[in-house]
């Protein structure tokens, strides 16, 4: 398996990052899957998006070391280019609203 840095990779490539926290047993996670896909391809050259599954070895690792709201998915985590975490959230989030918050991240 590939090992990423998510830290180094963010910091890195000097762009935006979001970065969400699922599991393959939420549902909410799979209601959010097309949206946030969709997302990712729109906005792919201006911003990193990054699945991490919980349920992995190094995917709890990195939930522990990343996410501050432990606990319940999907929670998504908004980066800015300097690496620096802006916003947490937990839940579901609607299309409008994760677009917005993806626009606020290059402006």
């Amino acid at each position: 398996t590939v090992k990423i840095d998510v830290n180094a990779r963010i910091t890195s490539e000097e762009k935006p990052s979001v970065i969400m926290f699922y599991a393959n047993w939420c549902g909410y996670c799979k209601k959010m899957f097309p949206t946030f896909r969709s997302l990712q391809e729109k906005y792919k050259q201006e911003i990193n998006f990054f699945y991490i599954d919980i349920d992995t070895k190094r995917g709890g690792e990195l939930a522990k070391q990343y996410r501050t709201k432990q606990g319940g998915v999907p929670d998504t985590l908004f980066y800015n280019s300097k690496g620096e975490l802006l916003e947490e959230k937990l839940g579901a989030i609607a299309r409008s609203i994760l677009t917005k918050k993806i626009e606020s991240l290059l402006n």
